[in-house]
């Protein structure tokens, strides 16, 4: 299996193929605060996941990312890696979208290691490469804590704007 890569990254001179804009600040942990942001897809240049067997993967068209759960951390920022947007729209829906052709996408209903391992592979192909360490700290802490976080709404509500 080759390795995966992405498409409309916006980094490496490709286009972006999505927007973010700040929503609210929330409390986390208590202690902590954390921004929240609406994530949109460029419908003209979505970006795309495009893993190591072919498959093409996006999140839904529009969904509210917090980037990363990281709050105040400056070691890592909240959109270091391009996979934490795919990973906050597969947990909130229960999968992401998925094409064999990178035309006709559908729904893909996951679990959540599913989500995680997914997440997992986007760090080691992110068009800023990841250290081993980071996407190790990454992985180990979304599959201890990302439990608290996992509630699909019932999977893709945003399918029928697809079509």
């Amino acid at each position: 299996m080759s390795k995966g890569y992405f498409i409309n990254s916006g980094q490496n001179g490709q286009p972006k193929g999505w927007d973010i804009s700040k929503v609210r600040e929330e409390k986390y942990l208590w202690i902590c605060s954390k921004t929240i942001f609406k994530f949109d897809l460029i419908a003209r240049h979505p970006i795309t996941f495009i893993d190591g067997s072919g498959d093409h993967w996006q999140p839904n068209r529009s969904f509210e990312t917090d980037g990363g759960t990281f709050p105040s951390n400056p070691l890592m920022s909240n959109f270091r890696f391009l996979g934490f947007f795919f990973h906050d729209s597969a947990y909130r829906d229960g999968g992401l979208f998925r094409s064999d052709d990178g035309f006709s996408f559908k729904f893909h209903k996951m679990t959540r290691l599913q989500i995680d391992d997914k997440l997992n592979e986007m760090m080691y192909c992110d068009p800023d490469p990841s250290t081993r360490t980071e996407a190790v700290t990454v992985y180990s802490f979304v599959r201890a804590f990302g439990g608290f976080f996992f509630h699909p709404e019932g999977g893709g509500d945003l399918k029928k704007k697809r079509k």
